[in-house]
């Protein structure tokens, strides 16, 4: 039985690699869409970006722990945790940055609730909801796993 704070480390660098894996992904995805392996740098949104995965990083860590302890500790089912704990990372991860981009560049705009807050939202849970589903059940399963002693 792990205790709290193993729970917790577990937890938080299990989501890491996950948001790791899943950042990975989503660059390779675009390189390809874009065509071209450098297409951060060709946006002019770019400083919003690094903004953004270093807050979903963050953001991992502290809700990663958290599902860690909710998981391993508090006995909560551990896929249905993870997929919790993943949107709430998306979710949060999204609002703040949109909040940065409202600051970098919105404010003085037109609809800026509508276009810097509500629009990142609904994209990410529309198009990022198949993926989340399944790095939480990932996540999820791989907890349960360190609690059994099998990771």
């Amino acid at each position: 039985m792990e205790d709290k704070i193993q729970a917790k480390k577990n937890g938080s660098l299990q989501a890491l690699k996950a948001i790791s894996a899943g950042f990975l992904v989503a660059y390779i995805l675009m390189a390809f869409f874009e065509h071209d392996a450098l297409w951060l740098f060709g946006y002019e949104y770019a400083l919003i970006l690094v903004f953004g995965i270093l807050i979903t990083f963050a953001s991992g860590f502290l809700f990663g722990g958290m599902a860690g302890v909710a998981i391993l500790i508090n006995k909560r089912n551990a896929l249905l945790t993870g997929i919790a704990y993943g949107f709430l990372t998306v979710w949060t991860s999204t609002f703040l940055t949109s909040l940065f981009g409202l600051f970098m560049e919105g404010i003085g705009t037109e609809d800026v609730f509508i276009n810097y807050i509500w629009k990142p939202l609904w994209l990410v849970t529309m198009f990022g909801s198949l993926p989340i589903l399944f790095v939480g059940l990932w996540f999820g399963s791989s907890m349960k796993a360190a609690g059994n002693g099998k990771v």
